[in-house]
């Protein structure tokens, strides 16, 4: 009868820490997606996509830093563009 029981609840907990880790694994998950498809965008050409993952975690912060990346080239992109814009005009 205690070995039934004990068998019992190490099943449950077993349990518990199965669904517990499906859990956290969905909450790191989506959000890492979800910055594999603004890189994705951004390779096919959509420079002004931008991760809208912001949070206080180390994925939202990487997020946000992605974005101020981001950010960076297309203003660089826009400098060189104004430069070359004028050089040609000479």
């Amino acid at each position: 009868i205690l070995s039934i029981e004990l068998l019992i609840i190490v099943i449950l907990i077993v349990v518990v820490i199965i669904i517990v880790s499906f859990y956290f694994v969905k909450k790191i998950r989506t959000p890492l997606k979800e910055l594999e498809h603004v890189i994705k965008a951004y390779r096919a050409g959509d420079f002004d996509v931008r991760s809208v993952n912001i949070s206080g975690n180390e994925i939202g912060r990487l997020a946000m830093a992605f974005n101020e990346l981001l950010d960076s080239v297309k203003t660089e992109k826009s400098i060189s563009q104004k430069i070359t814009h004028i050089a040609d005009s000479m």
